[in-house]
């Protein structure tokens, strides 16, 4: 097998724009130039924004839930989110702290080495279960 160069954010966002391997209709990539440039993806259906970030030999995708102070009974919301997170193909559950406010954070991970199928891949899951976490709060919301 041959040695795949790892990917960067420019290198990436133009596969995946050459590729058309992701729904144009309900999602949309932008590369965001800078010291650390990334690819923001938007994801339309779902009105929310994910950024990918490619760094080394990883890239990691992250969607913001909410803010953890917008769920009433956070003990309740752990637990379900530990118990279900293995049910989220390709992604997982964590608090990540933004400017001193913690927010629940949907996220996957994948070696910059990948193929972009398997990135594409990816971005889609990650915007299936944000729509089933985002279920998870409501019914847990309703249930208080």
């Amino acid at each position: 097998m041959t040695d795949v160069s790892p990917w960067t954010a420019s290198s990436l966002y133009e596969e995946l724009m050459a590729a058309d391997l992701l729904d144009q209709d309900s999602i949309s990539i932008k590369l965001v130039e800078g010291l650390n440039p990334s690819i923001e993806i938007t994801y339309d259906d779902l009105e929310r924004t994910a950024v990918m970030a490619v760094h080394g030999e990883q890239i990691l995708i992250s969607v913001l839930i909410c803010p953890t102070s917008d769920v009433a009974d956070k003990a309740v919301m752990n637990e379900k989110l530990l118990k279900a997170h293995k049910y989220l193909p390709l992604s997982t559950v964590g608090i990540t702290t933004i400017n001193g406010q913690d927010f629940y954070e949907l996220f996957g991970a994948l070696s910059s080495r990948s193929l972009v199928s398997s990135v594409a891949t990816e971005i889609m899951a990650l915007g299936e279960n944000y729509e089933e976490v985002v279920s998870a709060f409501v019914e847990i919301s309703d249930a208080a």
